[in-house]
């Protein structure tokens, strides 16, 4: 894994870790969809940054994801041409960071440096590459599960679980666009929690799991995984049920017709309160329709 570990203690920075940058043309909004909270600074005995390659450089601003006590995401900050001391770590978050005076380790994750060569080991030891990440060497590329960002609309601030996330494509485009995301995912979540730090670098919270974890999302999307556990759908009332408990509101992706049976899926996700957002062949399999409610 590529990362650097270091400690250090929170001193006050020039917003007492609770202005949040909202001026409209701030760079966190190209980083993270929203304007970040800012600033949390933690002072640390080494010279952190330095020779550290960026996760994103935005108009001349440099950001390198960062993760406090094993439990926050952020980004540390730095400005092109600025004198504070490289001892200091200028961090900015989607949410207020509690001040305190213990010791916070400090994660800081470095950006890979040959995706190309990932992607063909990954691809070797087995791993397709079901979504289409913009890295990935042509060959590689599949099925792009971003599609569905067109019917979402604005989702900044938003909770959102990616239920069946493969390997983080479209979790990272909903951070990217704003989401406060968790992505749930069995076969590939140790692969696609290194995608999201130390290629995209963002802040998706994993959780490697074939069911929904406990609580309650603004939004939950879940593209084409119930065909995985149940081919004919005779359990997808069940599952539509057990989706509605945890999610505000319920993208869900399903193929039509199943891969065991001829069930027509459109009538039957209508008569439970679904509506159609479009109707499409997949590059690998069968047509599939996206449904919302």
């Amino acid at each position: 894994m590529n990362r650097l570990i270091v400690y250090g203690h929170h001193v006050k920075g020039a917003g007492k870790a609770s202005i949040r940058a909202s001026v409209s043309d701030h760079t966190s909004v190209d980083l993270a969809g929203v304007n970040l909270i800012g600033t949390y600074n933690i002072v640390t005995k080494v010279q952190v940054l330095q020779g550290i390659p960026p996760s994103r450089i935005i108009r001349g601003v440099s950001y390198w994801l960062v993760m406090l006590n094993d439990e926050h995401y952020g980004w540390a900050m730095r400005w092109e041409g600025s004198d504070q001391p490289h001892t200091i770590l200028e961090i900015y978050s989607r949410k207020l960071l509690p001040p305190t005076s213990d010791l916070i380790k400090v994660t800081v994750f470095i950006p890979m440096s040959d995706v190309k060569r990932f992607a063909e080991q990954s691809y070797d030891a087995g791993h397709k590459w079901f979504q289409t990440h913009a890295w990935l060497p042509k060959k590689y590329r599949r099925h792009d599960a971003t599609r569905i960002l067109e019917y979402m609309g604005d989702i900044r601030g938003k909770t959102i679980l990616d239920q069946g996330a493969c390997e983080g494509q479209l979790s990272t485009a909903l951070a990217r666009r704003g989401g406060i995301v968790t992505a749930v995912e069995m076969r590939s979540a140790a692969l696609g929690k290194r995608i999201t730090e130390e290629i995209e670098g963002m802040d998706v919270q994993w959780i490697a799991s074939d069911k929904l974890p406990s609580g309650r999302w603004d939004i939950i999307i879940s593209l084409s995984v119930w065909h995985q556990g149940n081919p004919s759908y005779s359990g997808l009332e069940g599952h539509l049920k057990d989706l509605e408990l945890h999610g505000r509101k319920v993208y869900i992706e399903l193929m039509n017709p199943p891969i065991v049976g001829e069930m027509d899926v459109i009538p039957f996700m209508q008569q439970h309160g679904y509506s159609v957002l479009e109707t499409y062949r997949h590059p690998v399999r069968r047509v599939r329709s996206v449904f919302v409610k």
